[in-house]
């Protein structure tokens, strides 16, 4: 038996009237949770069976599947719903965390940092805190960038004073170089100039990701609109 605070990243129907959730959790990391009802109006877990739904949750392991004994809303995180722009960057965070985590590896500080992410999004930062966030939970799982140099290498690690040896780089100025330092090492309070440059950061941040957990295709990234 487990009591934790977890958020739905996806859900899909299973069988007539269940659901089958990934839920990411405080205390015991990427779970399946098998939510038996809940596509029933009466049940007690259809509202917290919903993707961005912040849960308390006491459940409880019987083969591949935990089971709920009990789940208490924390946050409905409803304000995503009513913007575009947020929905869509929400969705490729989720998508990213759903890809790299293995089941039952526990992370407290990915989970807390996307709860406050979740939280704090707004049409106008939603760019620059995903760009924030995805910095910080990729060194969270092992896979920090080096933060010197004015060469982004893709495939070398991050930030470097030279080429060496990568087939796949960014050549940045000192204002970038200074950009993404800022984007790593401040809070997801901090309040942020908009920048010219912001959409190559976002990229080259992005393609950094996708060659440590050698994604081929982040599929929500072709609901993003970039100005």
């Amino acid at each position: 038996m487990i009591r934790t605070e977890g958020i739905v990243l996806s859900e899909r129907n299973a069988g007539e009237s269940s659901k089958a959730l990934k839920v990411y959790t405080l205390d015991a990391g990427l779970v399946t949770i098998y939510a038996k009802g809940a596509l029933k109006r009466s049940s007690k877990v259809t509202s917290s069976s919903q993707v961005f739904f912040v849960n308390e949750y006491t459940i409880s392991k019987s083969g591949v599947f935990y089971y709920i004994k009990s789940a208490n809303i924390l946050s409905s995180n409803l304000h995503l719903r009513q913007s575009l722009v947020k929905l869509s960057y929400a969705n490729l965070v989720l998508e990213i965390y759903l890809k790299s985590n293995m089941e039952e590896i526990e992370n407290k500080n990915a989970y807390l940092l996307l709860k406050k992410y979740l939280e704090t999004i707004e049409d106008s930062t939603a760019r620059v805190r995903t760009m924030q966030l995805l910095l910080k939970y990729i060194s969270f799982i092992g896979f920090r960038p080096a933060m010197k140099g004015k060469y982004f290498l893709v495939d070398g690690g991050g930030l470097s004073p030279n080429l060496e040896y990568s087939s796949k780089y960014y050549e940045l100025n000192d204002e970038e170089v200074e950009y993404l330092n800022l984007l790593m090492y401040k809070d997801l309070e901090f309040e942020f100039q908009k920048k010219d440059f912001e959409r190559k950061i976002f990229h080259i941040i992005i393609e950094y990701i996708k060659y440590c957990l050698d994604l081929r295709q982040i599929n929500s990234l072709e609901l993003i609109r970039e100005e």
